[in-house]
């Protein structure tokens, strides 16, 4: 009888497979055991070299031993007549069975679940350790996130005017010097979240959080907001504004609110800071409508949706020509769709943006947005350095947590040569915005425009984790 069919008929080769596949099911399982209590890595390391070591001893076991019905014998001191190796076989191949479809299920589970979560909890990782501001970068004390707004209207319509006054909380926020103020883009990652606020806290790195809610019915409207300590989950401070639907009572509801933020926070209001907050952009709450509804539009890019932006800033101001913001928001649009578009005129698009944007900081030169779109449009349309520089640091005055101005900004001295100043730039952009895609690939250009290849793709990495497929990516670097 030749050997093979021995170990068969001995049945060595199915108590190898069966060790192998229970050892491999055992070490999973005490891998998430071992993880949940943080067992020293040297543990599981030396529990795989026993299962490693036992392998053979299964293996000279099969071979020598055998199951009789009076028990476990030596394989020479049974009568080959009287061998019950084939039902052991038997009994051997519904136990590989059995465990097979556990490793199948707990495979299934691993790449479903588990894996999903280490992808969240890696970029999360990723995006902490890239939103940790170097030595040489402005950290703020007073650091908050607003989380999406809820709407409590009935009307599902009523959604793009309660992330519109959402949107323009942020902007409030922002006006105030003292606070850095994470950017749209990176909070709205947490509607309807059922995480908790220290585990948001901890991923946006910001020491509060603003939870919120608004409901439009008839002419009232009802903002509530309340302040939580993103540490210690306690609640700092809360407040329900119930007014007439106005455009002043809105502006005035969120000046109040960024007010009652920097007093609970202990943050002291320049004059300037007062000023800002005190500026109403309209009166006309049908253009405010039209204004937040295009603004949601545009930051959704592609070229359908930011030609529908374009027509709800135009309706913005025709109602209102006064209206700086909407201006500002128009231009925006035009500046935007040439990334989006291989059909729009470049010529119109570039006039419009140009003549759209300088409406806006004709009726307000203070304005923030507008000062960073007319940089924007002097960094691509007229490659003024020196001009683009100016204006996007007098955005960056008047409102510090403005990702798109220190975005724009790190370029302009990027491809001035100044590189170290790009690089603590763009680093402040992925402060205030950690989950944008986009801040985190513009910080991998301006690594690699400064030589500084390992973290170019530390960050590149970063970025297709954010989103996979990033196209944009890949033509920047």
């Amino acid at each position: 009888m030749s050997l093979f069919n021995e170990l068969k008929r001995r049945n060595v080769f199915k108590v190898t497979i069966a060790y192998v596949i229970i050892a491999w099911l055992v070490a999973q399982v005490l891998q998430l055991v071992f993880e949940s209590f943080g067992t020293p890595e040297w543990v599981m390391k030396t529990v795989l070299v026993l299962f490693a070591a036992g392998l053979p001893f299964a293996i000279i076991f099969a071979w020598a031993f055998e199951m009789t019905p009076e028990g476990l014998k030596r394989e020479s001191e049974v009568d080959r007549s009287q061998s019950i190796t084939t039902r052991t076989g038997c009994k051997l191949d519904y136990l590989i069975i059995g465990v097979l479809v556990l490793a199948l299920g707990y495979f299934a589970y691993d790449k479903f679940v588990l894996s999903v979560e280490r992808e969240a909890a890696s970029i999360e990782a990723a995006v902490e350790e890239a939103s940790a501001p170097a030595d040489d970068v402005l950290v703020r004390d007073q650091s908050i996130a607003v989380l999406p707004f809820v709407n409590r209207s009935r009307s599902e319509d009523d959604a793009f005017f309660v992330d519109g006054v959402h949107d323009d909380l942020l902007t409030q926020l922002a006006k105030v010097s003292a606070l850095k103020v994470i950017s749209r883009t990176s909070v709205m990652r947490y509607r309807g979240t059922v995480k908790s606020i220290p585990d948001i806290g901890r991923e946006l790195g910001v020491n509060t959080i603003i939870e919120g809610s608004v409901q439009r019915a008839g002419d009232r409207i009802r903002i509530n907001v309340q302040l939580i300590d993103a540490v210690t989950d306690e609640h700092l401070w809360a407040e329900t504004y119930d007014r007439t639907l106005t455009v002043a009572n809105i502006f005035e509801i969120q000046s109040e609110i960024a007010t009652a933020i920097a007093r609970s926070l202990r943050t002291a209001l320049t004059d300037a800071d007062h000023k800002r907050l005190g500026i109403v952009p309209t009166q006309n709450l049908a253009a405010l409508e039209a204004y937040f509804a295009g603004k949601q539009l545009a930051d959704q890019r592609g070229s359908e949706v930011i030609e529908s932006a374009i027509k709800q800033f135009e309706r913005a101001v025709s109602l209102d020509p006064d209206f700086a913001l909407a201006y500002a928001g128009l231009g925006y649009a035009w500046l935007l769709i040439p990334e989006y578009s291989a059909t729009v005129d470049r010529k119109l698009s570039k006039d419009s943006s140009k003549a759209a944007i300088a409406r806006a900081l004709e009726l307000d030169p203070e304005l923030s947005a507008g000062l960073a779109f007319m940089g924007w449009s002097k960094m691509v349309h007229e490659y003024d350095w020196q001009a683009a520089e100016r204006l996007l640091r007098k955005a960056l005055v008047n409102q510090a947590s403005n990702s798109d101005a220190l975005h724009w900004l790190s370029h302009v001295l990027s491809w001035q040569g100044r590189h170290d100043e790009a690089v603590n730039i763009a680093r402040q952009a992925v402060e205030v915005d950690p989950y944008s895609p986009l801040m985190t690939m513009n910080l991998a250009y301006i690594l690699m425009d400064d030589g500084r290849f390992d973290e170019t793709a530390k960050y590149r990495d970063i970025t297709l984790q954010l989103r996979p497929n990033y196209t944009e990516l890949w033509r920047n670097t």
